[in-house]
């Protein structure tokens, strides 16, 4: 750890566990703004992740996310990662060359998404869309994708993603 509570802070490996999933982060970096707490908001300006690697371990039930409400409003200009790998049980699922998350807003129950990228290879997945963190976790997004495979033409598509979390619609 280095850095100051004042900002900017940085962690070197961190690894969080609960005894079934785990999450490591080879380093992190925040950029943010202490003096917003004074008047009840949390601004972020930054946050830089390098090698974010999550092990999903095995699960006995269904998973379910309790309901989420902050007693005050976040507000995140930009998430940057670089490099992310989802595995289960160890065994490699997603691997992603970076995400990025821009202008996020988190109010009570409402999670807005200004903009969002997620990057593999050449291909290319973004977005933009609001979450309520409730019960239900209902998601409103629009999303589009820029497809390109070796030796083929480039797709690009759009779809709409509505619904609960668990039964998503995609139109």
């Amino acid at each position: 750890v280095s850095g100051s509570l004042l900002g900017p802070v940085h962690l070197g490996q961190c690894r969080l566990s609960d005894g079934i999933d785990t999450v490591e982060i080879e380093a992190l970096h925040l950029q943010w703004q202490p003096q917003a707490l004074l008047q009840g908001r949390l601004v972020i300006d930054a946050i830089d992740l390098e090698k974010l690697h999550v092990d999903l371990g095995p699960s006995s039930s269904d998973p379910t996310l309790p309901p989420l409400s902050l007693p005050f409003p976040l507000e995140v200009a930009r998430i940057q990662v670089d490099t992310i790998l989802i595995s289960d049980h160890n065994e490699a699922v997603l691997h992603l060359k970076q995400g990025r998350l821009h202008r996020l807003h988190y109010q009570g129950e409402q999670l807005r998404l200004a903009e969002f990228s997620l990057r593999k290879d050449d291909s290319t997945l973004r977005g933009q869309g609001t979450l309520r963190s409730n019960r239900d976790y209902l998601i409103d997004a629009h999303l589009q994708a820029d497809l390109r495979f070796e030796g083929y033409a480039p797709i690009t598509a759009t779809a709409q993603c509505r619904g609960p979390l668990n039964a998503l619609q995609l139109t």
